[in-house]
């Protein structure tokens, strides 16, 4: 193979590479293949064919003379390619401009997708409340179902034996129909069991259909601003449903888990997960750690969980102080936590009761792990 060495050196002459001469560009006439001419580059053979005359561009080069020019969205030239480009004094000056409205773009996408982010976890945080009250609506729909269960638990009583599992009767239509029964209660007591379910799912329907009612708006609405965020083309417009999603209360600062290291808990067993709407719950993994977690992590406007009735874990939700901003699929995913870290977590049917941190008491001298609660509600976790 032939090669070709010219070694560039200070104070000689530039020495050409060995290619046949072509014709200055400024030889050239319309229409002629400017491939076959000297100093045509790509870039100017795409100006030129996308409509800059030749001869103005001949001109300019022959003369030195240049009219810089920023056109928007395309970038600096030294001659106009279009009729809105904008004269500048020096190119360097529509070079600048060129990548100062890059900057901007790029900061407009940048709040673009970190809005878009947050919205779009509130629109999921919606979603799944929605399907969890309507699971609850679909529930007290059956309020009857259960109570009638519960009757004819009473009216056939002398039919069960211990240990039975099940009553199949005829129903209140003639149907043969099977009813689950807990082995381990009478059945006095397993039809108390239905009836308290057939009356809390009845207490409970009208708030949640309108806490349905709520959500469904919230989702319409966070849809809406998601499409507006889309459609935005500056930074003032993303500000507007940015401070939208802020009035509606949608926007808190996310809690980011912390390293193993970073938070010890003076050595208590305290576990941590993320609810669907990205709140901290916290759970202890014994009694000490439980009376660590709510005595000495919990801050009065967190949420403190603990299964009715039987022992179990005590799970917080930390609220950041906005306690008002946390949602029904929150407060259940932490009640979720609270049963399985309980006595109960096998049981069909679950009770759990919440209320702020502020409203814990620990009674002096106390067992670790012991407290006393008030202006609870309460959650039902069906399993």
């Amino acid at each position: 193979k032939s090669k070709s060495k010219r070694p560039i050196l200070p104070n000689k002459p530039y020495e050409p590479p060995p290619f046949p001469p072509l014709p200055s560009l400024l030889d050239a006439k319309p229409g002629d293949d400017l491939k076959k001419f000297e100093g045509s580059s790509p870039f100017l053979r795409n100006l030129i064919e996308g409509g800059l005359p030749l001869e103005r561009v001949q001109t300019a080069i022959r003369d030195s003379v240049y009219e810089p020019v920023y056109c928007e969205g395309q970038g600096a030239y030294p001659l106009p390619i279009a009729e809105d480009c904008v004269s500048r004094d020096s190119i360097s000056q529509a070079i600048e401009q060129h990548f100062e409205s890059l900057a901007k773009d790029d900061a407009l996408a940048q709040q673009k997708a970190s809005l878009k982010t947050q919205l779009e976890r509130v629109l999921l945080a919606r979603e799944t409340a929605i399907q969890s009250l309507e699971q609850a609506l679909d529930f007290a729909a059956h309020a009857r179902e259960q109570q009638e269960k519960a009757e004819l638990i009473l009216a056939y009583q002398h039919q069960i034996l211990e240990g039975d599992q099940e009553l199949r009767v005829p129903g209140y239509d003639g149907e043969e129909t099977t009813i689950r029964l807990d082995p381990e209660q009478t059945p006095i007591e397993n039809a108390n069991r239905l009836f308290a379910r057939a009356k809390r799912a009845k207490e409970g329907a009208d708030e949640a259909a309108q806490q349905r009612r709520r959500m469904k708006t919230e989702q319409d609405e966070a849809t809406a601003a998601l499409a507006r965020l889309e459609q935005a083309t500056s930074l003032q417009e993303v500000d507007d449903v940015r401070a939208e999603a802020d009035k509606k209360r949608w926007l808190h600062r996310q809690v980011v888990a912390k390293k193993k290291e970073e938070r010890p808990h003076e050595g208590h067993s305290v576990r941590e997960l993320v609810s669907p709407g990205g709140w901290t719950v916290l759970y202890g993994d014994n009694a000490t750690s439980n009376d660590y977690l709510t005595t000495k992590v919990a801050r009065p406007n967190d949420y403190w969980f603990h299964v009715r009735g039987v022992k179990s874990a005590h799970v917080i939700l930390q609220t950041q102080n906005q306690p008002d901003k946390v949602q029904h699929a929150d407060l259940m995913f932490a009640a979720k936590v609270a049963v399985q870290k309980s006595a109960s977590r096998h049981s069909s049917y679950v009770t759990v009761d919440y209320t702020l941190k502020k409203y814990v008491r620990k009674p002096k001298k106390s067992t670790p792990g012991f407290v006393t609660y008030e202006r609870e509600k309460t959650l039902h976790v069906e399993q």
